[in-house]
């Protein structure tokens, strides 16, 4: 073999090396990169709690949203809670009077000595989230059953799901009314009383990206069983 032949299969031989290092740097790289993004990727979780919101004077009602600190933020008016994708509310009910029969209750106060009411507040849900919400008393027959996807009591304010929210709802009533709601929409107005606090006044804006609702109300003897949006 001459001289040159052999300088040239040092050549060749010298750059496959090199491609082949450049290749192993590659592949490094794209692994490191996968790498952060899994662990970037936040696990879906399941709560068991409902959420209570209380804007403006709010006097003996006590919130309720202990459970969901890390993903809650206040933003000046606005509340937000940042779900991620496949979170789930799985709810049960403990007692059916209003806030214990819903998974997200949001209310609206003035003290009524002021009559100032709390508006252009903002509640705002991110993220792809599942409610599942029951109320089964089959072993208390008396008790009515009652289950709430979303309470929305506020005046002049704003309600609005970014992502898909999928509420399912079941009330099983044995001798008295069951009830299921997927979304509430109120505007109490005045409670007329002298002392203590009255409900916001004014119209709210209510917006939804997706909503899917299903909704069932079963009662065993003969009561009335009601399902509404």
């Amino acid at each position: 073999m001459t001289k040159g032949a052999i300088g040239n299969l040092i050549n060749r031989y010298q750059a496959v090396l090199k491609k082949c290092r450049l290749l192993n740097t590659f592949g490094t790289l794209t692994i490191a990169s996968m790498m952060v993004m899994g662990t970037g990727m936040a696990e879906a979780k399941t709560y068991t709690s409902n959420i209570e919101e209380y804007w403006g004077y709010i006097g003996d009602n006590v919130p309720s949203y202990e459970d969901y600190e890390d993903i809650r933020e206040q933003d000046g008016k606005n509340t937000i809670y940042t779900f991620s994708d496949g979170d789930k509310i799985l709810y049960s009910v403990d007692g059916s009077s209003t806030p214990a029969d819903v998974a997200i209750y949001i209310n609206s106060f003035s003290k009524v000595s002021s009559s100032i009411f709390p508006t252009d507040m903002r509640f705002t849900i991110k993220g792809d989230l599942d409610i599942d919400i029951t109320d089964d008393n089959d072993a208390t027959p008396a008790e009515r059953a009652s289950t709430v996807g979303i309470v929305f009591n506020a005046g002049e304010s704003f309600l609005t799901g970014k992502d898909e929210i999928s509420i399912t709802t079941h009330s099983l009533a044995v001798d008295n009314e069951a009830y299921s709601v997927g979304v509430s929409i109120g505007n109490l107005g005045s409670s007329g009383s002298d002392s203590g606090n009255s409900p916001a006044i004014g119209n709210n804006t209510v917006s939804f990206n997706k909503l899917d609702i299903d909704l069932t109300a079963t009662t065993q003897n003969g009561e009335s069983a009601r399902g509404c949006l």
